[in-house]
């Protein structure tokens, strides 16, 4: 059984682990439990040993950088950390710089791919030598050490995999808003929140969607609960679509619901895993396109960018034309050379053509 001083370092092992803010504290009391009067939690990239990152405790860093330095050479603290297998522990005699003896109790950590990690305890000759039952405790603690370390790594790829989701969530021009479990509102986009906040055929109240249209609203809600009891297995095996009225000289907005897969008991204890995800069309939002992008994809010139953004919002060449001015045989020259390097023949097809270009309307 763990020792209680043991059993409180490895609870702090897991926050070391996961808040780099919390390694100095735990390399201290390291130290402490191992009767260490110096320490040094240190990690370096396998590719790139140059960096190399040092937390120390009653030694100064620049002694730790200087034993690194000396890894090369044969039986070297530093040399036999990068060769011990993961979780197994040593003992090893070294000196400072003064010439002060030292020896080591040390350990690697963790052998990712990338990274080596060793925690090393130091303790001064005139001290009784490291147990083995320190060694045993050390390597119990670099056991935990290591596992701590897979879940964090793997928790830190989720958040940024999560993060990126949202972000290109977050811009894309369709409006989209997630339901949990509850049917309650988990996530809007901006172009979702615009909508929601700009027409009248929605009432957001606590995170609760209200859908003005009465038929509309219960027809929603029923395939949310649907969608609950039937648990789908994939995205879109359950879809529901309609039609939401708004004003009578507004185009009616489009939605598209679709039930998404989940595990009913993980659901049950978190009420914000994913229901069902609802997409929103405005018909009456043009996107404006992105002139970069335009002269990205087809090699247009500025000019011709501009003269393609104004055409693609509603305007004749004539206007266009007056707008940007330049002349009208101008805006025609320029009109024929976005034929020619978008390989059509026409002013509606040249619109066509855009329609199925992207059009986040970022930049210029």
């Amino acid at each position: 059984m763990l020792g209680t001083g043991l059993t409180n370092l490895v609870a702090t092992v897991y926050e070391a682990a996961c808040d780099p803010a919390r390694i100095v504290p735990f390399v201290e009391d390291a130290a402490s439990y191992f009767g260490a009067q110096r320490a040094a939690f240190v990690v370096w990239p396998v590719d790139n040993p140059d960096i190399f990152l040092p937390v120390t405790f009653g030694v100064a860093e620049q002694e730790i950088r200087r034993l690194f330095a000396e890894r090369h050479e044969p039986d070297s603290l530093f040399w036999k950390l990068a060769r011990e297998t993961p979780g197994t522990t040593f003992l090893s005699a070294t000196q400072l710089s003064d010439g002060i003896a030292l020896q080591a109790l040390a350990g690697q950590v963790d052998a990712g791919i990338k990274n080596c990690c060793g925690l090393i305890m130091l303790r001064d000759t005139e001290h009784d030598t490291f147990s083995q039952s320190a060694q045993e405790s050390l390597e119990t603690l670099l056991s935990y050490f290591r596992r701590s370390l897979l879940i964090n790594r793997r928790f830190v790829r989720m958040f940024a995999q999560n993060n990126t989701t949202l972000a290109v969530l977050e811009h894309t021009p369709c409006g989209i808003a997630l339901f949990g479990q509850r049917g309650q509102l988990t996530f809007q986009n901006a172009e979702a929140r615009r909508i929601f906040a700009n027409s009248d055929s929605f009432r957001v109240d606590d995170d609760v969607l209200e859908l003005v249209d009465q038929t509309s609203h219960e027809r929603l809600y029923a395939f949310l609960q649907r969608s609950r009891e039937t648990r789908c297995e994939g995205v879109g095996d359950a879809r529901f679509s309609a039609r939401v009225p708004r004003g009578p000289d507004e185009p009616a907005l489009q939605i598209i619901v679709y039930g998404m897969p989940f595990k009913s008991t993980r659901a049950a204890f978190d009420d914000h895993e994913t229901l069902a995800i609802m997409l929103i069309h405005d018909p009456s939002s043009v996107m404006a396109l992105n002139r970069d992008l335009l002269q990205d994809f087809y090699g247009f010139t500025a000019a011709e960018a501009n003269l393609a953004h104004s055409l693609h919002s509603g305007q004749t060449l004539g206007d266009a034309a007056e707008q940007l001015k330049i002349s009208v045989n101008t805006a025609r020259t320029q009109l024929r050379s976005m034929f020619k390097k978008a390989g059509v023949n026409t002013q509606a097809s040249l619109l066509r053509e855009f329609s199925t270009s992207p059009r986040l309307n970022i930049g210029r």
